[in-house]
């Protein structure tokens, strides 16, 4: 889209932006409130900006979780700590 910033998004372009995530759980991201949707007749679309807020969210809870805990898990989000020494 030239000029044009893409406002609304298809539940496999959403997909896509979420690493390839099923429609399922697309879907229940919609139904948990964690991303909004709208219907345009038949079809359902997910708005780019909500896509984009659950995103950050998500940034903020991995660097939450990275600067208050040595947990390897929380909150259903992995964090993969590398260690600094190479033991090659």
């Amino acid at each position: 889209m030239t000029g044009i910033e893409q406002l609304l998004l298809s539940v496999d372009e959403t997909r896509k932006i979420l690493g390839g995530r099923g429609r399922g759980h697309i879907y229940a991201l919609i139904d948990e409130g964690k991303i909004e949707s709208v219907k345009d007749g038949s079809r359902r679309f997910i708005l780019a900006e909500s896509v984009k807020r659950y995103v950050e969210a998500m940034q903020r809870d991995v660097s939450r979780i990275q600067l208050n805990s040595d947990s390897t898990e929380s909150n259903g989000l992995q964090v993969n700590h590398r260690s600094s020494n190479n033991d090659s």
